[in-house]
């Protein structure tokens, strides 16, 4: 493998709904065309990551909220070493 690796962030969505079940987002890493099994280092960017829980399975990460002071708020998420590839994400409710 000679290329650069690259990173993305997979994901259905990019908002986060208070109460409901977490969204989910993915780590994948490429070189040469080819998926490179790197343990991603995930970042969450604001001022109120502490309120957020978060969960980490090999190369996702599972974020959910329960506070709606949070409500309209966004942060962004990103992976360590690939500060380019990050998701802003919004934190919305139900109704």
């Amino acid at each position: 493998p000679t290329g650069e690796i690259t990173a993305n962030i997979i994901y259905d969505t990019d908002k986060l709904y208070i109460g409901l079940g977490a969204t989910e987002f993915t780590a994948v890493f490429t070189q040469d065309g080819q998926t490179v099994d790197i343990e991603p280092e995930w970042t969450i960017n604001c001022d109120f990551a502490d309120k957020l829980q978060v969960d980490k399975i090999n190369n996702t990460i599972c974020i959910s909220v329960d506070n709606y002071d949070l409500l309209n708020k966004s942060f962004e998420l990103f992976l360590q070493g690939y500060e380019d590839t990050k998701v802003k994400v919004t934190i919305i409710g139900l109704v």
